[in-house]
């Protein structure tokens, strides 16, 4: 007390008993109150909680399947490159590919030398 300036300590009236009741009702009451807003609070913030944590495993799984989404398309990309230039050999051994054709693609004519025959290549 003497920290806060309040000088020395003086003896303390009692209260009358009325009074000393209602306090202890207005202070019970009042712990009440707050106890159900702290948990209320806490209710809240663990519902939160779940639904963050459910929102983020919806988003990983989304994520994780277009992620083997990617990596299967990709496998397919290869596959089928390796398809082309397989194609693209065959066709330059049988001598189908025009001079000027190359096979970065499929051509949308070929031409077998032998006969003269223009075939239309369909995509």
């Amino acid at each position: 007390m003497r920290l806060l300036g309040l000088g020395n300590i003086s003896q303390v009236k009692p209260l009358p008993e009325e009074v000393a009741v209602e306090l202890a009702a207005d202070m019970l009451g009042e712990a009440v109150i707050f106890g159900m807003a702290s948990l209320t609070l806490l209710f809240e913030y663990k519902r939160q909680q779940r639904k963050d944590l459910k929102k983020e495993d919806v988003q990983n799984q989304r994520l994780l399947g277009l992620e083997k989404q990617v990596t299967e398309l990709t496998l397919e990309i290869d596959e089928q490159s390796t398809r082309l230039r397989e194609i693209c050999k065959i066709l330059g051994r049988e001598k189908l590919l025009q001079k000027d054709q190359t096979c970065s693609e499929l051509p949308q004519t070929l031409v077998d030398s032998h006969s003269k025959t223009i075939l239309l290549v369909q995509k």
